[in-house]
């Protein structure tokens, strides 16, 4: 994912505070992988070194307990799903950075920020595109949440140069402002002519669940309407011996780090409808396993918290990607509905 710290960052190690999110993000699944370490085994000759190098590393956990073997699990990693993933934590962590630059008037700083920004969104948008219409942000007009965002921000640019008598600033941006609003229009159109159909996903946006082959903890961050992957990944996961092949809903699940045996890939999986398995209501996550912590790197910069049925609370621009609403759950004995 070297790439993706160079996007952030123009050139590797311009700018500490760009990276940052990076860092977290990288630094602690580094260090909560180390947890668990595993001794490499003891290799004999160049062309076994070679192998013990290209095989992934494995440490002991809950996954190696299944009786599916853990080839299996590692096949449901997405390298494309994973990158989506980083590149929405860049998004968010750069927005925080704008705000920042603007509330203290740094406009040099904020138009260095907005057009890291910009190259951000450019990967994401390529992203979404290799995925196609299939993809769930597509499907939900997602993206029409942040380009309303980014018309009140240039707005507010707008307004400030005019004040300032920028003229030619503010020309440039209410350029900007135009091309804007015809993006949010088509989007919106494109969103508004798209039939749901049956294929709407089971599982919501937080949601506490369990592969039910592997038998590994997760939690829901986005999903596609079907599967989005190369065909190459699909002949891999075996997608097509399953009894809806492609044609589910797949699910973008960060798995507990507890359970992901790997040491060389983050814990995000790739997952089919059919292998997820959640409590039916009026059951819940806490009632049927107890009210363990889950472990992720990314939790707390895509959750704000655990409710009473123990599933996480997404935050709202994660909400808004999927154009879901925020859904609250209250214990029975507070103030709350039940």
């Amino acid at each position: 994912m070297d790439w993706l710290y160079c996007l952030a960052t123009g050139r590797p190690g311009s700018d500490r505070s760009s990276t940052s999110v990076y860092r977290r993000v990288h630094d602690t699944w580094a260090r909560l992988s180390c947890l668990q370490p595993t001794p490499l085994p003891a290799c004999q000759g160049l062309q076994a070194a070679q192998a013990c190098k290209l095989a992934p590393r494995v440490r002991p956990c809950r996954a190696a307990e299944s009786e599916a073997p853990a080839d299996t699990l590692l096949s449901a990693f997405s390298q494309l799903v994973h990158e989506e993933i980083l590149l929405f934590i860049l998004q968010l962590e750069h927005d925080v950075q704008l705000n920042r630059a603007l509330h203290y008037e740094n406009f040099d700083a904020a138009q260095s920020i907005r057009q890291r920004r910009q190259n951000i969104d450019e990967a994401a948008a390529h992203v979404q595109a290799v995925k196609g219409e299939d993809s769930g942000e597509r499907q939900a007009g997602g993206g029409t949440a942040d380009l309303a965002t980014e018309g009140l921000r240039l707005r507010s640019e707008l307004q400030r140069a005019v004040d300032e008598e920028k003229y030619d600033v503010a020309a440039a941006l209410r350029d900007q402002l135009k091309e804007l609003q015809a993006q949010a229009e088509a989007a919106s159109a494109s969103s508004s002519g798209r039939s749901a159909g049956d294929r709407q996903p089971q599982f919501r946006l937080g949601q506490r669940v369990m592969h039910a082959t592997h038998g590994v903890r997760g939690v829901i961050c986005g999903w596609d309407v079907c599967c989005c992957e190369a065909e190459a990944w699909q002949e891999g996961s075996g997608i097509a011996q399953l009894q809806h092949g492609s044609s589910q809903p797949f699910y973008h699940v960060l798995v507990d780090d507890r359970d992901w045996p790997f040491l060389d890939r983050a814990p995000v999986a790739y997952v089919p409808e059919e292998l997820l398995t959640a409590p039916e209501h009026p059951s819940s996550w806490v009632q049927e396993h107890g009210s363990d912590r889950f472990v992720h790197p990314y939790e707390y910069m895509l959750y704000m918290g655990t409710d009473a049925r123990g599933d996480k609370l997404p935050i709202r621009k994660l909400l808004d990607k999927y154009s879901q609403q925020r859904r609250d759950v209250f214990p029975p004995d507070s103030d709350g509905s039940a």
